[in-house]
């Protein structure tokens, strides 16, 4: 009877220490699989929901805009429409997609003409929101005037959010960090 629990106890150790390194390994890169995800077309009232409000609102709060920049960008935001293609799994997205929407709100920019898009880990949507877009990473942040792209940020800024904004809404040369 002593070896059947010894055998046992064995068995559930094991189970445990398996288990373990599979929730290890399935938790260690850049994308959290088991969370819930949004995916299609939403708004920034979305990510004021829970779970995703944790890190929009904290991002949000604490990201203070350069007052110059934003000077410059209010006039230069006019007649531009933003599309963003972003993943709630993605650390980048979470940090950068709170900067967008301060950076816009605090230049008095129209949101209606932010058009979000929320990613699978696949970078794709059922409906295909993503097609014709090129998008690779996360987010992307394209600028358009008259349905016509002037310009992308790709996953993270080279100089700040802002600045890059600015250049490339007011028609200043700009490469995305991806771009040669």
């Amino acid at each position: 009877m002593r070896l059947i629990f010894i055998f046992f106890a064995m068995l559930v150790v094991s189970g445990f220490a398996l288990s373990g390194s599979a929730n290890a390994e399935g938790s260690s890169g850049h994308h959290k699989e088991d969370q819930q995800q949004l995916v299609g077309t939403i708004n920034n009232l979305a990510l004021s929901e829970f779970p995703y409000r944790n890190w929009f609102e904290k991002a949000h709060t604490s990201y203070i805009p350069n007052e110059s920049t934003i000077e410059a960008l209010t006039s230069s935001l006019k007649d531009v429409q933003v599309k963003a293609f972003m993943g709630t799994w993605c650390h980048d997205s979470k940090r950068e997609v709170p900067r967008l929407y301060k950076i816009l709100e605090s230049a008095n920019f129209d949101l209606s003409n932010v058009s979000l898009v929320a990613l699978n880990l696949d970078k794709k949507t059922p409906s295909g929101l993503e097609q014709g877009f090129n998008v690779l990473r996360t987010p992307t942040f394209i600028f358009l005037k008259d349905d016509i792209e002037i310009g992308r940020i790709v996953e993270t800024p080279r100089e700040s959010l802002e600045k890059d904004m600015l250049k490339i809404v007011s028609g200043q040369e700009y490469k995305h960090s991806y771009e040669d």
